[in-house]
């Protein structure tokens, strides 16, 4: 049998879509360097969409470390125009 579901973020807006769908879940959020990862396979020449899904499956594995046997949904979002990637501002 599956155990519970967690959802990989620190996003309230992620959070709220699940709520919003009366999911029940809990969340935790990845300890993962973002702009690290961004950095690199942005570097590697990876379009916006793959930038998104590999930072999403980077924080699926390390949430899921923590919670072994527990159904875990990674997401990501960017923001790009063509395939410039615009990042969170710092503050």
């Amino acid at each position: 049998m599956a155990g519970s579901l967690v959802l990989a973020s620190a996003s309230p807006f992620q959070r709220m879509l699940l709520e919003n769908a009366g999911i029940t879940f809990q969340a935790k959020a990845a300890d993962i360097d973002e702009r690290a990862i961004e950095g690199e396979v942005e570097r590697q020449g990876s379009s916006p969409e793959e930038v998104a899904l590999i930072l999403a499956e980077a924080k699926a594995r390390n949430v899921g470390q923590a919670f072994p046997g527990d159904i875990i949904i990674g997401s990501d979002q960017t923001m790009s125009i063509g395939t410039r990637v615009y990042h969170k501002p710092l503050i």
